[in-house]
């Protein structure tokens, strides 16, 4: 295993997580508001420093990787990230790839690849305040797979996003997380988490209340408890859809 966490504790936010996960994968990190999604990415990701218990990388504390081997190590996409003045697109991914242990083409060339693979092409020269909400989070995006990272943190990645650009990233991470790429994502739509991530983690306040795969986690009777609604399954050439949906109260 690469990814292990050992009985992590944020108080009122965390409850003792222990997972093990493995080396490559898409990974849905799905539960109610406040169950403590964000804060389990967060506590991986090194962005909080009250937390007990322990967060291993293949059999290393993550608390003895020195600030230039974490940004090796993981990229960290949060919920709403801060960028401030009035700089444009190209701007920002340059200073995104500064910290790159990349020589200067390496660098220009791992800019081509993000600003053609988020179709932000025309967007280059626009100064970032002036996008739409949608557009700044594919930039936001594109900062974040600057530097290839083998492990991958992010936080409701498709907020904002259209459906078209929704789809294509999860279908984008998919592939990547099939190369060695470790990629955990924090998730509000089911339907979407069930069709394309490899493992589901299932939080209810703080607690986690189960993992495995999207068929085995989201078992009506987890949905049911965190949720208060139940999931009807549907298996098409597409691939799997479910229908969330409550029960009538009698």
């Amino acid at each position: 295993m690469m990814l292990e966490l050992n009985r992590v504790t944020v108080e009122a936010r965390l409850k003792a997580v222990s997972l093990k996960l493995p080396s490559t994968g898409l990974i849905g990190v799905i539960g109610a508001n406040g169950a403590g999604k964000s804060t389990l990415l967060k506590a991986i990701a090194g962005q909080l420093h009250d937390f007990t218990g322990e967060i291993f990388w293949q059999d290393k504390s993550l608390t003895q990787f020195t600030p230039r081997q974490r940004r090796q190590l993981l990229s960290w996409l949060p919920q709403s990230p801060t960028i401030v003045g009035r700089l444009t697109v190209l701007e920002i991914l340059k200073i995104g790839a500064v910290n790159l242990d990349l020589s200067s083409q390496q660098r220009q060339q791992r800019i081509a690849t993000v600003v053609r693979d988020f179709e932000l092409t025309l967007l280059t020269q626009r100064c970032y305040q002036e996008l739409s909400g949608g557009e700044q989070r594919r930039v936001q995006l594109a900062v974040c797979f600057l530097n290839e990272a083998p492990l991958m943190l992010l936080d409701e990645p498709t907020s904002g996003l259209d459906i078209g650009h929704a789809l294509k990233l999860l279908q984008d991470l998919r592939s990547k997380a099939s190369q060695d790429h470790l990629i955990l994502v924090a998730i509000h739509d089911l339907a979407l988490a069930a069709q394309f991530c490899d493992q589901i983690v299932l939080l209810d306040e703080g607690h986690l209340i189960s993992f495995g795969t999207p068929n085995e986690a989201m078992q009506n009777q987890h949905i049911s408890s965190c949720f208060g609604i139940e999931l009807e399954w549907f298996c098409t050439d597409n691939g799997v859809a479910i229908l969330p949906f409550t029960k009538p109260k009698i």
